[in-house]
């Protein structure tokens, strides 16, 4: 894992189930008014449907035993 210093802001969708229709955004240096707007509008997504490809990173799978620890 590589940590960077930046303050841009990101938002991240999840296609698993329906977790940002109900509500469960995520967002990273997020103003507060535009996290509101973000999930919003992810509530009224009507499907989900996951990326054919990742603008600004790697799409990847975290370990199960990786998750929660921090990099060293």
């Amino acid at each position: 894992m590589v940590v960077q210093d930046d303050t841009t802001p990101m938002y991240m969708y999840c296609a698993q189930a329906q977790h940002c229709q109900q509500g469960m955004v995520m967002t990273i240096n997020g103003a507060a008014a535009d996290t509101k707007a973000y999930q919003a509008a992810a509530a009224q997504a009507k499907k989900n449907v996951p990326a054919k490809k990742v603008a600004g990173g790697t799409m990847s799978q975290i370990a199960t035993k990786q998750v929660g620890k921090q990099p060293n």
